[in-house]
């Protein structure tokens, strides 16, 4: 029975701990008893080699790097990780669009309060949501290529769905809600949801009335993400 006010911290060490521990039992059969994982080193250092055998020699590590696939003149995954990089994944960042007259009701509507009083912003939740599909795009290539291809396909479907949205409001926005009156001339209660243009407007969750937006800026941004997006979907298929 070993207590702790035994020994001086000076004194308590693993060797005296050890000694202590075999004095009653062999500490190191009940080590033996107990593990399952052994190391090398320690099997060669507590067990007969004679006895039980050597190791085999460990070789050195083969490092296979496969393509994508057998087909020729196919995509490299070098070449397939410098187009993804060079998306904007903008369709997931329409914060970074409104309008600056704009930017603050939507900051009043969209940031999160933190219980320190600081503000998480919904921009920069979009920041990261951008970081974090790029990131899923390369995990489903390494999960399978038809798991990039439907994560690929969902992308570009987002991205004309919005592009769609924004050529529906060139068109027909003359009649839309932000066109006929300026948000300072209304109630501007994010309670209320007269704000919003239903027809006009992007997101799920996150409601944006495309009047708020550089809309034009964003299609621009949009359409060459399509164009690298789907040209990558035409290569997979």
């Amino acid at each position: 029975n070993v207590g702790k006010g035994d020994l001086c911290d000076r004194t308590r060490t693993s060797q005296q701990l050890l000694s202590r521990l075999n004095t009653n039992f062999d500490f190191f059969k009940l080590l033996d008893s107990v593990t399952i994982a052994r190391s090398r080193k320690h099997i060669e250092k507590y067990y007969d080699m004679e006895k039980i055998g050597k190791f085999p020699t460990r070789l050195k590590p083969i490092t296979h790097r496969s393509d994508i696939t057998e087909l020729k003149d196919f995509i490299s995954i070098a070449d397939l990780y410098q187009e993804l990089s060079k998306l904007n994944l903008c369709t997931y960042s329409s914060m970074n669009y409104i309008l600056a007259s704009k930017v603050q009701f939507y900051s009043d509507l969209y940031d999160t309060k933190t219980h320190q009083g600081s503000s998480f912003k919904q921009a920069h939740r979009e920041k990261s949501l951008q970081t974090l599909m790029r990131v899923n795009l390369l995990k489903r290539l390494e999960s399978s290529v038809d798991s990039f291809r439907i994560t690929l396909e969902k992308l570009v479907n987002r991205i004309e769905r919005n592009i769609n949205n924004i050529d529906n409001f060139e068109k027909n926005g003359t009649k839309s809600y932000a066109d006929e009156a300026h948000l300072n001339d209304i109630n501007l209660d994010v309670e209320s949801d007269d704000w919003l243009d239903t027809e006009f407007s992007i997101g799920d969750k996150i409601k944006i009335n495309l009047a708020d937006m550089n809309t034009s800026g964003w299609k621009i941004d949009l359409q060459e993400d399509y164009a690298i997006a789907n040209a990558l979907l035409n290569e997979i298929k």
